[in-house]
């Protein structure tokens, strides 16, 4: 994200990926107004509905690109870890999730509340590489 927006703010055009949070921190006022000065525009949002932050900022697929992709972040333990603990970790992280510090830490971010565990979590992994495969080897190529 800050990376990035260093990188945006040259002489430069680049594209790149950010959350809403990020697009909502570098282009927003602390009121919610634009910021005059802000100096990337948001081009679209990638998540299957608008970001109620961005309400103005349509989706990829509303822009007609069969497109939708989230960010999510995962906890991994190592190998090795006994499934005790790994299922005592893993169920201490979902209880969190119903919180009501979880809960306003999410809106704050605008971030989806999604936890997923054993084959959910499988099925999901195998997705996200399914959808970023093609793009990984493009990127790959010289």
């Amino acid at each position: 994200g800050t990376a990035n927006y260093t990188a945006l703010t040259g002489a430069q055009t680049n594209a790149t990926v950010l959350s809403g949070a990020e697009v909502v921190k570098f282009t927003r006022m602390p009121d919610g107004s634009e910021n005059p000065e802000a100096q990337i525009k948001p081009l679209a949002y990638t998540g299957a509905a608008r970001f109620d932050q961005l309400s103005d900022l349509p989706t990829m697929k509303e822009l007609g690109y069969d497109m939708e992709f989230c960010i999510k972040s995962w906890w991994f333990a190592p190998k090795g870890t006994p499934k005790a603990a790994i299922e005592g970790f893993a169920n201490a992280l979902e209880a969190s999730t119903s919180t009501d510090r979880y809960q306003k830490f999410l809106e704050s971010k605008g971030f989806a509340n999604l936890f997923l565990g054993g084959n959910d979590l499988q099925q999901d992994l195998q997705n996200t590489w399914t959808a970023i495969e093609p793009v990984a080897k493009l990127a790959s190529k010289k």
